[in-house]
């Protein structure tokens, strides 16, 4: 499980990978503003500098249900983010403020993702 926002960073005794608040770098947006996403909430996570960089040029995605997508690209550095490939993101409780589908789906279909 990848959890943002927890009280340590890397990986935890119980097996998540953690990212403390304080670095936690910006939000990235699953549908960016340069293509005209929007503000909404549910438009992204906080995530460190790293994933950030990730996300941004498509190593990572999230499936509908959560889980953390990898790049099938295989090249240098690959194996660093294969192994979150099908840990499921910490939730907020609050159901109206989780990454909404379609905002999901336009990340996966911008850096070419297999439909989940």
């Amino acid at each position: 499980m990848v959890s943002v926002g927890t009280d340590s960073v890397g990986q935890q005794p119980h097996g998540e990978v953690g990212v403390r608040t304080q670095y936690v770098d910006t939000v990235v947006r699953f549908y960016s503003k340069h293509r005209d996403g929007n503000d909404d909430i549910r438009n992204g996570l906080g995530l460190c500098r790293l994933h950030h960089w990730a996300f941004d040029v498509g190593w990572l995605s999230v499936a509908d249900g959560y889980d953390l997508l990898v790049s099938d690209e295989r090249r240098q550095g690959h194996e660093e983010f294969s192994r979150l490939a099908g840990q499921r993101i910490r939730l907020p409780d609050d159901e109206r403020l989780r990454p909404h589908s379609k905002f999901l789906r336009a990340h996966r279909a911008i850096h070419e993702f297999a439909e989940s």
